[in-house]
């Protein structure tokens, strides 16, 4: 009797406990993602994608917070064109380009939950706020010239006729609104696992370096059903 006693009450406070920390509490979230793309030796890129947020649960199915995200891409590609007979000889042409990307978004963001069982949520997500990216391209490109024909199409038996190098920078600033479905699932009162991918974008620009000053900012939305923007957190209730 006092067994069943001791265990009605540590079960009661449990439920207590899991009520206080999914109900008016503030809880933090950390996430990140990555992938990898690569069409072959050449063509390539990887993308990784940081996130923080703080948020505050004002019941058992909204939430509200403020949202921090870092994203940094790149990108590289290269082209190698075959030695084609110019008349005194043969001629063959290299280019390669390297794209670096770094975006920053901060807003609030809202939360609705769907409550599966104690543990686990289902959540629709939704941010919007001030978009920050900036852009770097590297480029290069080469022209070789080849004496013999019978000799190796590669670039070390080839001699250099012209080399060009090329930079550029752009950034741009937009209001940036996004969707996102996520589900949750807490493997302890306090502390749980999200997974979420974001499906749908709206942006609006307000400046950007690669458009003439006056010309229209561009906006639009755009849909993304491939799960590339998809990552994994931990939330940390207090």
């Amino acid at each position: 009797m006092q067994k069943l006693i001791l265990l009605i009450c540590s079960t009661f406070i449990l439920a207590q406990t899991h009520a206080q920390v999914r109900e008016h509490s503030f809880f933090v979230t950390a996430s990140g993602g990555a992938t990898i793309q690569k069409e072959d030796a050449s063509n390539k890129s990887q993308a990784l994608l940081l996130s923080t947020s703080i948020n505050y649960r004002l019941n058992n199915s909204w939430s509200i917070g403020l949202v921090a995200e870092h994203t940094r891409t790149t990108a590289q590609s290269a082209q190698t064109l075959l030695p084609v007979n110019g008349g005194s000889g043969y001629s063959g042409f290299y280019s390669a380009s390297e794209l670096k990307r770094r975006s920053w978004f901060l807003g609030p963001q809202a939360r609705y939950y769907w409550s599966v069982n104690d543990r686990l949520s289902a959540f629709g997500e939704a941010q919007a706020g001030l978009y920050f990216e900036s852009a770097e391209v590297e480029s290069n490109s080469q022209l070789y010239y080849y004496h013999s024909p019978d000799s190796p199409y590669n670039l070390e038996n080839g001699t250099p006729a012209a080399t060009s190098y090329s930079t550029s920078k752009t950034s741009a600033v937009s209001v940036r609104a996004v969707a996102s479905p996520g589900i949750i699932y807490f493997i302890k009162p306090r502390l749980g696992l999200e997974l979420k991918t974001s499906i749908l974008q709206y942006d609006h620009g307000l400046e950007n370096s690669r458009f003439p000053e006056g010309q229209e900012q561009s906006q639009g939305f755009t849909v993304d059903l491939s799960l590339a923007n998809s990552r994994l957190g931990v939330n940390f209730y207090f």
